[in-house]
């Protein structure tokens, strides 16, 4: 009887970290819905690839024997992966959906658009903002420079 196909992993950025002398692949949201980050081992990054909305474990266990060498992955491995990346909001799930619609309705509903990159790439602090851009415009050079009267 076959399976039902997994999820799809949504479009997510992907970048090669090393950690205690060990390669590992960091998931990001480039999209914004999802803060945290994941980190993957090489297995579990390989069944993530899997997922595409098509392959049923069995499937994705056939692709790690022929792909990676590994002769038997217990399915509870390949679940692991799959609910790890379901509950922190990777896959194309309803728990993402219900959060898609939560996010876009508060989006909607604000009369404000929060500054997405305030205490990331620039203070968050009114006043330490203030200096931030205010050095901009007190330098002697560059775009922000004033000409001497």
């Amino acid at each position: 009887m076959p399976m039902k196909p997994l999820p799809s992993l949504r479009p997510l950025d992907v970048s090669v970290v090393e950690q205690d002398g060990k390669s590992y692949f960091c998931l990001r949201d480039g999209e914004g819905y999802v803060e945290e980050q994941m980190l993957l081992a090489p297995l579990a990054f390989f069944i993530a690839s899997c997922l595409d909305g098509q392959h049923d474990v069995a499937a994705i266990q056939e692709a790690i024997r022929k792909q990676i060498g590994v002769e038997t992955v217990p399915e509870e491995i390949v679940y692991d992966v799959v609910n790890g990346l379901d509950e922190i909001g990777f896959l194309l799930t309803p728990r993402f959906a219900e959060r898609f619609r939560t996010m876009t309705e508060a989006f909607h509903q604000s009369p404000t658009r929060p500054a997405y990159l305030a205490g990331k790439s620039y203070p968050d602090n009114t006043e330490e903002l203030r200096v931030f851009l205010d050095s901009m415009y007190t330098r002697e050079t560059g775009p922000g420079h004033t000409p001497a009267e």
